[in-house]
């Protein structure tokens, strides 16, 4: 559909834009590839995996936990989540 192929353009925009180092700009064009296919489980899992690629832990953990609201019945959004938490928390006890 019309809304697929602008959202695949808006993914594909977004990395892009993280590659050149463009944070912000690529995830307004992530979550526009979200809204515009938000039942797309595998373009959720690819965008936050380059989240979590680009050092964007709080994105990433921002975006499982939503998709897991969204899609309860996906629990791999909530192991993703689950995962970030626990990395993060270590993180902490290290630097404390």
């Amino acid at each position: 559909s019309r809304n697929d192929e602008r959202s695949r353009c808006e993914e594909v925009t977004g990395g892009i834009l993280l590659l050149k180092g463009k944070t912000a700009e690529s995830l307004e064009h992530f979550d526009e590839a979200i809204l515009l296919a938000p039942a797309d489980i595998k373009k959720r899992r690819r965008i936050i995996q380059r989240m979590i690629e680009a050092g964007l832990d709080q994105q990433a953990l921002d975006l499982a936990k939503t998709s897991y609201a969204d899609m309860p019945d996906h629990y791999p959004f909530k192991v993703i989540a689950d995962r970030l938490v626990s990395e993060a928390d270590s993180a902490k006890g290290t630097t404390e």
